[in-house]
């Protein structure tokens, strides 16, 4: 949901380009597609950066050694965390997603307003 408010008030931070963009002769579409590749890009950094700090932060723990004793166990075991492929996956491209169709909607509905009204607004 944090993600879905801080692209939705990105866009909306943003009605006065929208509207220097209406004013300039673009397309609802166009101005849309803009927002959408910005927003695929924007969601493509942010799933390779979560990868990559989350792919880091096994390896430190798996190297670390740490062990425990889990309840009912006679002997102290080593943590060890596997990743689960299929649903590291899943994850990044429903981020993905989230964030691309949220950034593409919120503009879409923006550029429906008049050029006055996004141009003026404080």
């Amino acid at each position: 949901l944090s993600v879905i408010n801080l692209t939705t008030m990105n866009v909306m931070d943003r009605s006065r380009e929208i509207g220097t963009l209406k004013a300039l002769g673009f397309t609802q579409g166009t101005i849309s597609w803009i927002f959408l590749l910005e927003s695929a890009v924007i969601a493509a950094i942010g799933c390779f950066a979560g990868f990559a700090l989350g792919t880091l932060g096994t390896y430190c723990i798996n190297a670390a050694k740490i062990r425990f004793v889990p309840p009912g166990a006679a002997n102290s075991v080593y943590l060890l965390i596997v990743p689960d492929t299929l649903m590291s996956a899943l994850i990044l491209l429903f981020s993905f997603l989230v964030v691309t169709i949220t950034g593409f909607v919120t503009c879409y509905r923006m550029s429906k307003r008049s050029c006055l009204d996004l141009l003026t607004k404080a």
